[in-house]
């Protein structure tokens, strides 16, 4: 592109026409390689919880990312800050005040809040009855952290 701003010929925007093509192609691999590698996780994987990631960031992939813009932050004085640092310097002000100050405790206020009775029982380890119950309470949703779906649990 310089060569074409610097001087313009048919050789030197020709040249920068392919450039540009070759560029589009290798993009387009490159894109191509990476949904592949994400559908192979798909269909390869024998976890659950893989597959849905893998389908999440092909869903994330689909969309563009928006350019990051930094926000001018105001001092106190009300003026707009005009580099990194002095925006740097106007959350590190607010956060020393917002985290530094002293807390302000009424312990009246808490006598006057009603009690909730006293769940006696809770205390111990589940029943493997109440373990039951509770697996057959499970709706077939998608799975949790654990990665394993509910009728894995069922049929368990």
């Amino acid at each position: 592109m310089r060569k074409v701003f610097q001087r313009r010929t048919r050789q030197n925007t020709a040249n920068l026409r392919i450039a540009r093509n070759k560029l589009k192609v290798a993009v387009k691999n490159a894109k191509n390689k990476w949904i592949k590698c994400h559908c192979q996780k798909i269909n390869y994987n024998t976890g659950t919880k893989a597959a849905w990631n893998a389908i999440k960031s092909l869903k994330e992939g689909l969309y563009k990312t928006k350019p990051s813009t930094s926000k001018q932050m105001k001092r106190q004085d009300g003026s707009l800050c005009k580099t990194p640092e002095e925006n740097a310097s106007v959350f590190f002000d607010h956060f020393q005040a917002l985290y530094n100050r002293q807390p302000y405790i009424d312990e009246n206020v808490l006598d006057g809040l009603p009690q909730h009775p006293i769940a006696v029982g809770c205390d111990h380890l589940p029943t493997e009855k109440e373990i039951f119950d509770a697996v057959k309470k499970l709706k077939n949703n998608a799975p949790g952290e654990s990665g394993i779906k509910a009728q894995i649990w069922k049929s368990l």
